[in-house]
């Protein structure tokens, strides 16, 4: 489906074929460059895979092929659409061998894709991204606490990457209330937008954070890498 008003979609995306040879055909010369950067191979090629997907799935919506979306990088580095195809809002998070994709048409949009796994180790840091008020209201009992914090991780970065400011922002001053989300120092485009929690993969938490025009979500499970 085409997004439309008060309308996104999540495309939820396996990593199967990754890095294959026709992924590395629908690259550009900088995103090959940026690739190459990248320490472990694994990493290089499960990159290369995302965003030969998200070729694919804009070129989809656009009517092009996935060689000519025109990607370009925003001042802080991350991807949009160049004109006149500015009007599309997208955003990529990706865990391991799973990714979600958010697509609208109406302002700007995060998305956070995590693993139960890795709740144990957000433990530690509690005091890096958790506001006060949020530690405070945590619960006791250590294995609810650590899906606590990493729900809490989750919501804040879908929103502060919806407004492209990633955690350079200090999330420990970002408090999240149920949907929404106050921050004790001015953040502009906050007030803005709220939280979706569309039902995750198996073992995964799932946050999107959307306008609030934006009330109807359509998840759509993708074979682009099968």
């Amino acid at each position: 489906m085409i997004p439309g008003p008060g309308q996104a979609v999540v495309h939820l995306m396996e990593a199967a074929g990754r890095g294959t040879a026709a992924d590395h055909a629908i690259l550009s010369k900088e995103e090959h460059d940026r690739a190459e950067r990248f320490h472990f191979e694994t990493d290089r090629q499960r990159w290369i895979g995302w965003r030969a997907g998200l070729r694919r799935i804009l070129g989809r919506y656009l009517g092009m092929s996935p060689v000519d979306v025109p990607l370009v990088a925003d001042e802080s580095g991350k991807p949009r659409l160049a004109a006149p195809h500015g009007g599309w809002h997208f955003n990529l998070s990706h865990a391991s061998s799973l990714a979600a994709l958010v697509i609208a048409r109406e302002g700007p949009v995060g998305v956070d894709l995590e693993e139960t796994i890795r709740a144990g180790s957000l433990a530690e840091c509690t005091d890096e991204f958790c506001h006060p008020a949020e530690i405070e209201a945590l619960p006791a009992a250590a294995a609810v606490r650590c899906l606590a914090l990493l729900h809490l991780w989750t919501c804040k970065e879908a929103l502060l990457k919806a407004l492209g400011t990633g955690f350079a922002f200090p999330p420990r001053t970002l408090r999240i209330t149920g949907c929404s989300a106050t921050a004790d120092s001015p953040l502009p485009g906050l007030d803005g937008l709220h939280l979706v929690f569309p039902p995750p993969p198996p073992d995964h938490l799932l946050a999107v954070a959307l306008p609030l025009s934006i009330r109807h979500l359509e998840i759509i499970n993708d074979t682009l890498f099968s």
